[in-house]
């Protein structure tokens, strides 16, 4: 119910701050990975390689009930899209330190998310 997804119009999560829950549709995705990084007891961390239109919320939600709980997401964090990569990015800080020119440096070309993957 989290998602921006629409329903007549409205987004499922406006709907839900409205305490309003509706069936949703069940959508094909794919894990590539998902790979168990830490366990301590109650918590998981997990690194997961997916198809677009993957909510992880909902696949927590998914992995609580195959294992007879609940769950819950509490840091979520996007290290991959495309051709981009959390190594690539900067943060606001380093951004700060340069000048035009180290900024217009940083610039990706427009067509680089056109781009075949290597």
């Amino acid at each position: 119910m989290y998602s921006a997804l629409k329903l007549q119009g409205k987004k499922l999560y406006e709907l839900a701050r409205e305490g309003i829950s509706v069936e949703r549709e069940a959508r094909t995705i794919t894990l590539s990975q998902l790979i168990l990084k830490a366990y301590n007891a109650p918590k998981l961390s997990l690194d997961v390689t997916c198809s677009k239109g993957t909510y992880i919320r909902s696949l927590a939600q998914d992995i609580g009930f195959a294992l007879g709980t609940c769950a819950t997401v509490t840091m979520l964090r996007r290290i991959g899209v495309g051709h981009f990569t959390i190594e690539q990015s900067k943060t606001l800080d380093e951004l700060a330190t340069l000048d035009d020119f180290g900024l217009f440096q940083q610039l990706i070309p427009v067509d680089h998310p056109l781009q075949k993957a290597a």
